[in-house]
Order: structure tokens, then sequence, then C-alpha cells
């Protein structure tokens, strides 16, 4: 019993970094480990390479407004 959530804080990083880019193509795409596993290695660093630039870049829109709204208070 217990799943795999209590035991995935004990992985090793380089373990754990890679199921959690099984989760996030997995919550993205739809795809499951071996839909992942069939990808080039290239396609999926581009993937994730793009998916952090576009956090940053909400990230970078998000202050903008909040430091707008600021200025209209």
């Amino acid at each position: 019993s217990g799943g795999l959530g209590r035991d995935v804080r004990r992985l090793p990083a380089r373990e754990r970094q890679r199921y959690e880019v099984y989760y996030y193509l997995a919550s993205e795409f739809g795809w499951d480990k071996k839909k992942v596993d069939r990808q080039p290695a290239k396609y999926i660093y581009r993937l994730l390479d793009m998916a952090a630039e576009q956090n940053k870049k909400a990230e970078r829109e998000q202050r903008v407004t909040s430091n707008q709204m600021k200025k209209f208070k």
C-alpha cells in the first residue's frame, strides 16, 4: 500500500526529475510513458525549454499587470 506520492520525495534528484518530466508531459499532452519514451530526447528538451520560456513570459506579464494595478490604488 502507499502510493508513489510519499516515496517521490525520497527519490534521488535525477530520478525525481525524470518523473517530473513524465508528469509534465502527461498533464500537458496526455502522453503516457511509452509515448514519451518514443520521442527523440532533443524533441523533449525543446518542448521543456519552450514551456519554461512561456512560464517566464507569463510571470513577467503578471508582474507588469500587478505593478500597473498598484499604481491605480
